[in-house]
């Protein structure tokens, strides 16, 4: 489907089609009647045609893309997703944590050890 089609409902080629033949009637109108106001009354009455047949157009084209409803079952998977990293960063900071303590409490233990062993630790 072409963007013009997109925007406006119909193709390039009946908005030239309408226009041709709303111009053909503009003139015979002019020619038969001899007045102005018939020829832009028939001028005004071809927009509205126009514009009544691109809003039906527009209402029975398949819509394309996503709708409000994906589009928020998306976002919702995306915060999940984030969630779940975010649990996942937070046990691994709480493991590292207490790796951490581990290697603090052996590393003050051995050196208490070695001041003891050296004569150093007595008073």
């Amino acid at each position: 489907m072409t963007t013009f089609r997109e925007r406006w409902g119909i193709d390039g080629f009946d908005v030239v089609l309408h226009v041709v033949i709303t111009a053909m009637v503009m003139v015979g109108v002019e020619e038969l009647t001899n007045e102005d106001g018939l020829m832009f009354l028939a001028g005004a009455a071809s927009m509205v045609l126009l514009g009544v047949r691109r809003k039906l157009a527009l209402r029975s084209a398949p819509r394309t893309g996503l709708s409000t409803g994906e589009v928020a079952a998306l976002r919702l998977e995306d915060v999940e997703q984030r969630l779940n990293d975010l649990e996942a960063a937070q046990a691994r900071v709480l493991e590292l944590e207490e790796r951490l303590d581990f290697t603090e409490r052996m590393l003050a233990r051995s050196t208490g050890e070695r001041a003891l062993v050296d004569g150093k630790g007595a008073p």
